[in-house]
């Protein structure tokens, strides 16, 4: 009998034991980790920007177009720089019976051999016989709707127009309904997806511009400040002898449209375990001017690059991501 007591007090002993950690020892769960290689391709970088310059070329355009000429590679080198930002352009005047100069019969991108030379060139042949009318309005709505051999918009891209002028938006004299500034900008939204951007900005003589007479055109409440306002653009004055400034601000700001490449995760990672490769080396995390190229965000669970400049190659590239898994297991 004793022995039976004894076999049942060593059971429960046991049994309680278990419960404890002097008897129960857990294992810690296993470390996961992530690792998985991403074409460039697959990168989510909305690079792509549509950009349309419409020059008036009216007999007093002389001086306005030759310093566009002058300054175009200020403009320019916004995108010449950047192997991830993915432009086309095209050069419309403000004379309604002319065909486009520039980026609908040919393509003009970023494939395009020496840009500068060739969109000085194009500038250059607007002269200033044009009509003594400006049909700004006008001729962005109507080469965009019909833009002959290639469509100018490509559907996934951002939009700039750049507006160049001496005179009023004369646009209303065709379609006052259509050309009244709210429809007009209605009109012109409802071609880009809502996922994309719409910029339009100005480079005029007005009399309130620095540099220009106090003969020239108003620019307060006109139908250009409207929509400028309308698309959180900007206008710079295009009297002075050299604006190669405000044609580099525009440049800038319009590369600024382009959201940085992103990368999607499918798992939430320890963030100090991130490591981002290319070819082998090591992506810094961390700002460009510290030598980074990259952040994590925490809100959308996403790679953050601030750029694509690494890659030499957008079509064959690569880059490798690993990192440990954020499971919520505690380990030491």
């Amino acid at each position: 009998m004793k022995y039976l007591l004894l076999s049942l007090t060593l059971l429960s002993v046991w049994s309680c034991s278990d419960k404890t950690n002097f008897v129960h020892h857990s294992h810690p769960v296993p470390r996961e980790f992530f690792q998985n290689t991403y074409s460039i391709h697959e990168i989510d970088t909305r690079n792509k920007i549509d950009i349309l310059w419409i020059i008036d070329n009216s007999g007093s355009m002389d001086s306005i177009q030759k310093n566009i000429v002058k300054n175009a590679e200020l403009f320019m080198k916004e995108f010449i720089k950047s192997n991830y930002i993915d432009w086309k352009m095209g050069l419309v005047s403000t004379d309604r019976s002319e065909l486009p100069y520039l980026g609908f019969d040919q393509p003009f991108n970023r494939a395009t051999v020496d840009p500068v030379t060739l969109f000085k060139a194009k500038v250059d042949s607007l002269g200033t016989n044009g009509d003594a009318s400006e049909y700004v309005f006008h001729n962005i709505y109507r080469n965009i709707m019909n833009p002959g051999p290639i469509p100018f918009l490509r559907g996934n891209s951002h939009l700039a127009v750049i507006m160049v002028t001496d005179e009023e938006e004369q646009s209303q004299e065709m379609d006052r309904t259509l050309y009244e500034v709210n429809n007009f900008y209605a009109a012109m939204r409802s071609m880009i997806s809502p996922l994309f951007k719409m910029r339009f900005y100005g480079a005029i003589n007005a009399k309130e511009l620095e540099q220009c007479s106090a003969y020239a055109m108003d620019y307060a409440e006109s139908p250009f400040e409207k929509v400028i306002g309308l698309t959180n653009g900007f206008v710079v004055s295009a009297c002075k002898p050299d604006f190669g400034e405000g044609l580099a601000s525009i440049g800038k700001d319009i590369a600024s449209l382009l959201e940085y490449p992103r990368l999607l995760l499918s798992e939430r990672p320890r963030v100090e375990t991130i490591k981002v490769s290319y070819k082998g080396q090591i992506l810094e995390p961390g700002r460009p001017e510290e030598g980074g190229y990259w952040y994590y965000d925490d809100e959308f669970n996403m790679i953050v690059f601030y750029n694509l400049n690494f890659s030499q190659d957008f079509e064959a590239d690569a880059v490798d991501v690993k990192f440990e898994i954020n499971d919520g297991e505690i380990r030491q």
